[in-house]
This record gives structure tokens, C-alpha cells and sequence, in this order.
């Protein structure tokens, strides 16, 4: 799996752990406001 795929993997799943807590993915609509994109998915490569 490249580089590329390996991230947006890793993204989806992220989102779909996310998407199982009631709450949690209103910090992360937070998190894509208050950060430019590129901080954001480093957080998301950071959470894993």
C-alpha cells in the first residue's frame, strides 16, 4: 500500500471510530475550523 493510501486509510478509520461516539465528531469539525487542513491531518496521523 503507498504512502498516500496508507494516510487516507488511516483517515477513514479515524472518522468511522469518530462517527461511533456521539459528540466526538463535533471536535473534529471543530479541530478542520480552527486549523488549516495540513494541522488537522497531522492531529488525525498524530492519533494513531
Amino acid at each position: 500500500m503507498c504512502e498516500e493510501c496508507h494516510r487516507q486509510d488511516q483517515i477513514d478509520r479515524w472518522l468511522e471510530a469518530v462517527r461511533n461516539y456521539d459528540g466526538k465528531f463535533n471536535i473534529y469539525k471543530s479541530l478542520t475550523v480552527s486549523f488549516p487542513q495540513s494541522e488537522t491531518v497531522k492531529f488525525v496521523k498524530n492519533f494513531y
